[in-house]
């Protein structure tokens, strides 16, 4: 599951910097590429997006295999007393953090939610 996700990752980046460099013009055809571009384009604050995006890809790696350990074996009893406490709060985190950075984004580039 690491080695797929690893993989997946490099190609969206080597795919994302062959475009950069040989036709940027082509993030401008829809708002949501012209977000993705503004993202790669501006290392502070809109790469932290990715680092989230990476994180939880890491975390949601991590957290299957745990799953897949904790039904084999015993001996980590710390972790099945608190390791759910403890996914809570780092799910949360990462959550409350992602909007938080995506509704910077969309201040910076002036793009207005709809109201209900």
């Amino acid at each position: 599951m690491f080695i797929t996700q690893l993989i997946v990752w490099l190609l969206a980046v080597a795919i994302n910097l062959v475009a950069l460099g040989f036709a940027p013009d082509n993030y401008a055809d829809t708002a949501l590429t012209g977000l993705l571009y503004k993202i790669l384009t501006t290392p502070w604050p809109y790469w932290s997006i990715l680092i989230i995006s990476a994180a939880g890809t890491a975390l949601s790696i991590w957290f299957g295999d745990e799953m897949m350990d904790v039904t084999t074996h015993t001996q980590r009893i710390k972790h099945h007393q608190h390791g759910f406490k403890y996914r809570i709060v780092l799910t949360a985190g990462l959550g409350i953090l992602a909007v938080l950075a995506y509704y910077h984004l969309l201040s910076d580039l002036g793009i207005a939610l709809p109201a209900r």
